[in-house]
C-alpha cells in the first residue's frame, strides 16, 4: 500500500507526517494527539480529488492546477490522491475557494488578453460611397447688384433678345454663363 501525499511535486506533505504528529505530544496541552483529547488542529490535512461522479469538470480542474505531466500525458489522480491543506487560501475547498491556488511550485500561466480580431470585410470591388463636397452658397448680394438683376429681367421680358446680347449687357461672355450653368447642375 502506498502512503498518501499531497499531489503538488514541490510538497512533502504526506500521511506519515500526521501519524507521527499525533504520536508526539501536545506542547500546549501536554497530552498524546492521539489518545488524549487534544483540540489542536494537525499542521495540515489531506484532501482527496473530487470524484468524477460527483464533479468531474472540478477533478479535472484541479488536475490541471496539480500540473504534473505522466510522460507526455497528462496526470490522471489515483483514488487515493491528494492535496494538502497549504495549497488553499481558506486550508480547504471552500465554495469561495473551491481550487488549490497557493504554493503551487510553479508560475500559473495568465494568457494575454489581445484585442479581437478585424471584422470580416467583402472582397466585392465596390468602391465604399465617396464623401462629397458641399457646396457653400454665398448670398447673391455679395455679387449682383440689385440693378444688374432687374435689368437683367426686363430685358429677358421686354425684348426677345438672345443670350448672348443679354449676357453682353451684363458684362459676361456666353461661355461663362453656360460654365456656370453647368457646374451648377453637377452640385444638384
Amino acid at each position: 500500500m502506498s502512503t498518501r501525499c499531497c499531489a503538488f511535486n514541490s510538497c512533502t506533505n504526506n500521511a506519515t507526517k500526521i501519524t507521527q504528529w499525533q504520536k508526539q505530544i501536545c506542547p500546549i496541552h501536554n497530552v498524546n494527539q492521539v489518545l488524549a483529547s487534544c483540540i489542536c488542529e494537525p499542521p495540515f490535512r489531506l484532501f482527496p480529488f473530487p470524484t468524477t461522479r460527483n464533479d468531474d469538470q472540478l477533478r479535472k480542474k484541479w488536475a490541471s492546477i496539480v500540473n504534473r505531466k505522466n510522460g507526455s500525458e497528462n496526470w490522471e489522480p489515483k483514488p487515493d490522491s491528494r492535496v494538502c491543506s497549504e495549497h488553499f487560501v481558506d486550508k480547504r475547498p471552500t465554495l469561495q475557494n473551491p481550487y488549490p491556488s497557493l504554493k503551487l511550485g510553479y508560475t500559473p500561466y495568465k494568457p494575454i488578453k489581445s484585442r479581437t480580431p478585424p471584422k470580416h470585410r467583402s472582397n466585392s470591388n465596390v468602391s465604399p460611397p465617396s464623401k462629397q463636397k458641399r457646396l457653400v452658397l454665398e448670398p447673391i448680394s455679395e455679387h449682383v447688384s440689385e440693378q444688374s438683376l432687374m435689368f437683367e429681367s426686363a430685358s429677358c421680358m421686354n425684348d426677345n433678345s438672345s443670350v448672348e446680347e443679354v449676357c453682353e449687357q451684363l458684362g459676361t461672355s456666353q461661355n461663362e454663363k453656360l460654365d456656370n450653368s453647368h457646374n451648377v447642375a453637377t452640385l444638384q
